[in-house]
């Protein structure tokens, strides 16, 4: 079954190795044993900064992007941006976010019925 999980505060710094700075958080996606991909994210002000985010497909990088944009939004962020721009992060966002400039107000993604 697959799962998308917040790190636990001990495992961010695994995660994380020194790269990032700031108060960070994240989530994990599973299948079972298997980890399937994760997020690293921080707020600045009122915008969640995703900083990392790797997926095994589309579905799941999906589903950790949107997840990471709702925690930040229920910390209070209005908006996100997205620092690191790997294959499937620009993918993403040429779906979901090419007509927008940066930061992206969380109501598109939040809002948007993806089926």
């Amino acid at each position: 079954m697959i799962t998308i999980k917040p790190i636990e505060n001990a495992a961010i710094d695994l995660f994380n190795d020194g790269r990032f700075y700031g108060e960070l958080d994240g989530f994990v996606v599973s299948d079972g044993e298997k980890l399937c991909g994760h997020s690293l994210f921080r707020i600045e002000y009122d915008v969640t900064v995703i900083l990392e985010a790797r997926a095994d497909d589309d579905f799941l990088f999906d589903g950790i992007m949107r997840a990471s944009i709702a925690k930040g939004d229920k910390r209070g962020a209005h908006s996100f941006i997205c620092e690191e721009m790997s294959s499937f992060a620009e993918k993403w966002h040429n779906t979901y976010c090419e007509n927008y400039n940066a930061p992206i107000s969380n109501h598109i993604i939040l809002n948007h019925n993806c089926s």
